[in-house]
Parts: structure tokens; sequence; C-alpha cells
């Protein structure tokens, strides 16, 4: 009957699923409405009114639903949106209260679970791209722009919705795993640019969309967690884990340091900016400049995004400071090998990061130390304790030191997560920093230095053979050299 409490429950569940709920006693009269694409058919015994007790009927109402619905994101934000809906007059205002209660709680657990799935789901999916349902990339952009509101369906993901939603991620690894993803698929999309001016577009768009979400404490707490568990699977692997599984590795890696010369960097479209210049091949300082100009702010806007986030998790209560300092000391870690002579070059390449990667964690680092020279120097350089490097406290492992010998240090150090994240250090937080950077500028900022020298002098070497033998423009190199 009208106004009774399974009434209200029934058109209010209509009302929130978009759909008609058509209750029955006994046997259903017929299966044709239980295919129907606008009604969902259930026993009345199936009813939810209570969100605690009936968590799991309003959940089996909701994935009946969404089986029904493409843009799944979507429908489960606007669900979300009409459960903050005030009761109308004729229904039974408790009674709306509870299932809006339990509804909310029901999108918040879907939500997470497909974001969770979206994970386990490869890039080029060919059901998600043949249906054009959400494949791993694609719900996690659709996800960034429901939180920021640009999804271009004026569907906006409500501040309580995305608080709730990382509470609830925060209570099991899986949720730790999807917040990372978010993060880390939403900076590769600055990898997309055609040209390497585009970086600063490229740049601006995805980061923007990540801000709302890096806001929410909740997001940073979860990515404090993130940093201990990518340190345990860094040190089992190497170097290369960094860029392809961290949530900094993408941004991070953004970088027009060229790893090799090869035909594609001269003739290609990427750094085609040079070639288009006015009055080439004839070069001059203000045109360079005026090339380099936006892809400077590009690589600045990344470093700093990057710095920033990094800034965020060291105010963690207890772990931040603890989890930032032994993601570095990993870096730098398995790094070691980078300071290798050359002719180990192309090996150890395949080891350790690249040297863009390296020059902008270089970048972090010594932002953070920037403060001990512009902020009082002297108070705060005679904090930095030297003794640091002989401590059984030091993050770091110098067994990859490189001797006269040509040898290495013999430590009986082993790469552990012990090392690098101890629970308790004698040391404060400055003397830390200032050893870490230290070392990451020998193992990272040198090497890379070295390495671009010598690139320089082998492509000018190309250069000049070519010119010389096949009499060809510069910039028109064969495949053989």
């Amino acid at each position: 009957p009208v106004g009774t409490r399974e009434w209200t429950a029934a058109t209010g569940l209509s009302h929130l699923l978009g759909c008609e709920i058509v209750l029955y006693e006994g046997n259903p009269q017929g299966s044709s409405s239980r295919k129907s694409h606008s009604k969902i058919v259930i026993p009345k015994s199936d009813l939810p009114l209570n969100p605690t007790t009936d968590q799991k009927k309003f959940q089996f109402l909701l994935f009946q639903r969404l089986g029904k619905i493409k843009n799944i994101l979507n429908f489960l934000v606007e669900c979300y949106v009409k459960s903050k809906q005030r009761s109308k007059a004729e229904w039974d205002p408790e009674c709306w209260s509870n299932i809006c209660c339990g509804m909310r709680e029901a999108v918040i657990g879907v939500t997470l679970e497909q974001l969770i799935q979206g994970e386990n789901i490869p890039e080029d999916d060919f059901w998600s791209m043949v249906l054009g349902q959400d494949g791993s990339v694609a719900i996690y952009e659709a996800f960034l722009d429901l939180v920021d509101g640009q999804n271009g369906k004026g569907t906006a993901m409500p501040p309580e919705m995305l608080s709730e939603l990382l509470c609830r991620a925060a209570e099991n690894k899986f949720g730790h795993r999807a917040v990372s993803s978010i993060v880390r698929n939403g900076t590769r999309q600055i990898m997309h640019f055609k040209r390497i001016d585009d970086i600063y577009f490229e740049a601006s768009k995805c980061l923007s969309k990540l801000s709302p979400l890096l806001e929410k404490s909740e997001a940073v707490n979860i990515l404090c967690n993130v940093l201990a568990r990518e340190v345990e699977e860094s040190l089992a692997s190497n170097a290369t884990y960094f860029e392809a599984k961290s949530f900094l590795g993408q941004v991070l890696a953004v970088t027009p340091v060229i790893a090799k010369f090869s035909q594609d960097v001269v003739a290609g479209e990427k750094y085609s900016i040079y070639l288009t210049m006015k009055g080439f091949p004839q070069l001059t300082v203000s045109g360079l400049n005026s090339c380099n100009l936006p892809v400077r702010q590009g690589i600045n806007k990344c470093q700093e995004f990057a710095f920033q986030l990094v800034r965020k998790l060291t105010k963690v209560k207890d772990l931040g400071k603890n989890n930032v300092l032994g993601w570095f000391a990993a870096v730098i870690i398995l790094n070691e090998k980078r300071t290798g002579p050359r002719y180990e070059s192309e090996a150890i390449s395949k080891v350790t990061s690249t040297d863009g990667f390296v020059v902008n964690v270089c970048y972090i680092m010594l932002k953070m130390m920037q403060s001990l020279y512009t902020i009082t120097p002297t108070s705060n350089l005679e904090k930095i304790l030297p003794e640091y490097t002989g401590s059984p406290s030091c993050r770091l492992i110098f067994k990859e030191e490189k001797c006269l010998a040509r040898g290495c240090l013999d430590t009986a150090e082993d790469s552990t997560a012990e090392k690098c994240l101890p629970k308790t250090s004698d040391f404060n937080f400055m003397t830390e920093c200032f050893h870490l950077t230290q070392r990451l500028l020998h193992v990272g900022l040198i090497p890379a230095i070295d390495h671009a020298f010598h690139l320089l002098r082998y492509s000018l070497c190309v250069v000049l053979l070519v010119i010389c033998t096949n009499d060809q423009p510069w910039f028109v190199i064969g495949s053989g050299w």
C-alpha cells in the first residue's frame, strides 16, 4: 500500500537505480519482465530495508542494474548523488534515510571493486575496445574525470564520496594498489606527446586532474604506505622497477634527455621543433632559447608536482619521513652500478634507471635540501652529523662502490627492506637527507653528465662520417651506422 515502508523502499530504490523495482510473492508471473531493461523483478523478501543487515541485498540490486549500464562509474556517482536528496512528501522519511544509507555503502563498495579490477584488465583488452567498456587505462581516466568534474556529461564526484571511497580503500592492500594505479596511470598520459614542446600542455592537462585526489589526506596516507611496499618489491627486482611500477615513476620519467642516439632522434617528429627553427640550419641563441622554453616549463611542472607530492608524504604522521627516505635509499642502492666503467654501460643500463629519471630524482632531493641554505644556513648545517655513513643506522649500502683495482668493496651488507626502512633512526631528518642527496648525485647526476657528453661526442662523429662518406645532409643518417 502507498505510504508503507515497503512501498517507500520500492519506489525509492526505483528512483535511485533509474528503473522500476517489481516485487512478487510466490512464483513470478512470466519471465519477460525479469529480462526487461527498465525493470528489476525480485521477491518481496529480497527487498532491502535495513542498511546494516541487508547490505548484500543492496549490492545484489546494484549489480543487477549495472549489468545494463555502459558507463558504470558515471552511473555509480549519479546514484550516490541521488541518495543525498531529500525524501518526497509521500515517502516514509525514516525508510528513505535507511535505503539511501544502505545504497551509499553499496555504491562505495562497488566503485572500489571496479577500480581494483581495473588494474587486472590489459591495456589492449579486445572486448573492452569492441564493447566500448572501461579498460585498465580508460577506467582510471574516467575516474579522474569524475573527480575533476571534467567528464563532459555534467557529472562530478562529490568530495564526501571521494573521502568515503579513500577511507574504504585504506582498509586493505588491494585498495592501496588501486589508488597507486590511478596516480601512475594519470601521470603516464604525459608521455603521449608527439613533439617535445608539447610536454607542458600534456603535463598541465594530466596533473590538474590528479590535484583534487591528492589534496585528500586519505589518498596521501595510502600512497605513504605504498612507498614501503615499493621498497620491498624493488629490492627483490632491480632499478627498472621504479619507472615501470612506482606511482612516482611515470612523472619522474618525463625528460628530454636522450638515452641513445638514433635516426628517430634526428629525423623523427619528437624533436622536429629544432629542425623547423627559423633560419635552420644556422641557429641562434635566441632561437634555441625560444624552443627550449616550453620544454623547460613542462619538465619543471612535472618535477614540481613530484616534489610537492613527496613533501606531502613526509608530513604523514609516524611513517612519512621514514618511508620517503627509505624509497630514496632504495633508488640509490639499486642504481649503484651506474658508477661502473663505460664498457659495461650497455649491460648496466638494463638493470638501472635511465638518466632522465635519476636527474629528476636529484631535483627532488636538492629541492628538499634547499631550505638548509636559504633559511638560517649556519644553524641548519650544524645539525648535519658527518658520522652517518659509518653508522649502523645508515640506509645506504656501499658494496658496489668501485675501487682503484676495478673491484668493489667487500662488505657483507645486503639490500634488504630492513636496511632502507629501519624502525628507529639515531639521526635527524636533515642529516639523512644530506647524505642521501650526496650519494644520489654521485650515482645519478655525475654518470648522467658523463653519458650526455659521450653521446654528444658520438653524435658529432656520426654526423661528420655521414657528411664525408655519403655527401648527404647532416640530418639524413643511414641505418648501417
